[in-house]
């Protein structure tokens, strides 16, 4: 070093071996400087991260804490669902029934009401042809009063009538008996007549009945309508909710990645209408380089993954023991 090159003798900054030898100090303290600060910044950040990871990790029991809830309010909402699917399916069966039921005396009416014109006219028929009858019977009646002021005398006890009296007293008994039998039939068709009106009285207070069933059911279902519709209300809020820890999720993994180190919490929240919202939140772990058994856990915890399972499955003990790795580092 002491003796360069002729060519470059001009250039050569050092005389002697000892400036040589300050000259390579100086660089090497140089060189460590720059590496210590480059150390003291690579501390500074590895701080930093360890503060955001447990900062992240504290988020993350949250969003767990959280999605226990949820679950728990899914499944209320769900046993609610499924009572009120019941009771729908119930009472849309008895509105069935009832319809049917109403169809039936429906039909008994209409029948009742063609019986009852009938029996109404033949009535009329025979009030028509029993007036005529007793106009019959009383020219019959003036006759026989005609007849019997004719007779003559009795003679000896004995009544001497003629023929004819005799034949215009037979017509008037067979027309008596005529008249009571129709009497009699008309008796009949009015007793008839009053059981049919007190039929139609019961099926009409059978109507009134079924009507008052019938505005009960629909109060019964718009009531149930309302519950469904503040169940939907609770479903959309739910939604909201899942929608704003899948965007937080999301969040995580443009501001983290997901690569190695790092595991994937499955938060799977089943809502009613079988409609499942995955929302995954990064949990960084430290480097497998600096912690091998934190290192075994992340593959050990991959292998679950990769067979199906979800970071839900792990055991608690597992989580737990690696929260406590992870607060140590």
């Amino acid at each position: 070093l002491t003796k360069p090159p002729s060519c470059a003798s001009y250039m050569w900054p050092f005389d002697s071996l000892l400036e040589v030898h300050y000259a390579v100090h100086a660089l090497y303290c140089c060189i460590i400087c720059v590496l210590a600060r480059e150390v003291y910044v690579l501390r500074f950040r590895i701080d930093a991260l360890r503060t955001e990871c447990s900062d992240i990790e504290k988020k993350n029991e949250k969003l767990e804490q959280r999605n226990e809830v949820l679950e728990k309010r899914s499944d209320l909402v769900g046993e609610k669902n499924d009572k009120l699917t019941a009771e729908n399916n119930a009472l849309t069966n008895e509105k069935y029934r009832l319809q049917s039921e109403n169809s039936s005396l429906e039909l008994v009416k209409q029948a009742s009401d063609s019986s009852y014109e009938f029996l109404n006219k033949r009535l009329s028929k025979l009030e028509l042809k029993n007036s005529q009858l007793k106009a019959k019977n009383n020219a019959l009646e003036k006759t026989n009063s005609a007849v019997e002021f004719s007779v003559t005398p009795p003679i000896n006890g004995q009544c001497n009538a003629s023929a004819n009296d005799v034949s215009l007293r037979e017509e008037f008994e067979t027309l008596e008996k005529k008249n009571q039998e129709f009497r009699t039939q008309i008796a009949l068709h009015e007793k008839d007549r009053s059981l049919f009106e007190e039929k139609l009285d019961n099926m009409s207070l059978t109507a009134r009945d079924f009507e008052t069933k019938n505005s009960e059911l629909r109060m019964e279902v718009d009531r149930l309508k309302d519950k469904n519709k503040v169940l939907k209300d609770k479903l959309a809020a739910l939604r909201r909710e899942c929608s704003e820890l899948e965007n937080n999720q999301n969040a995580l993994q443009r501001k983290y990645g997901n690569g190695n180190g790092r595991q994937t919490c499955s938060v799977n929240v089943t809502h009613v209408g079988q409609m499942v919202l995955n929302t995954q939140v990064p949990i960084p772990l430290s480097s497998p380089k600096h912690n091998p058994v934190a290192s075994a856990d992340v593959q050990e915890t991959s292998a679950d993954e990769a067979a199906g399972g979800s970071w839900t499955d792990v055991p608690r003990r597992r989580r737990n023991k690696r929260r406590g790795l992870n607060r140590l580092q």
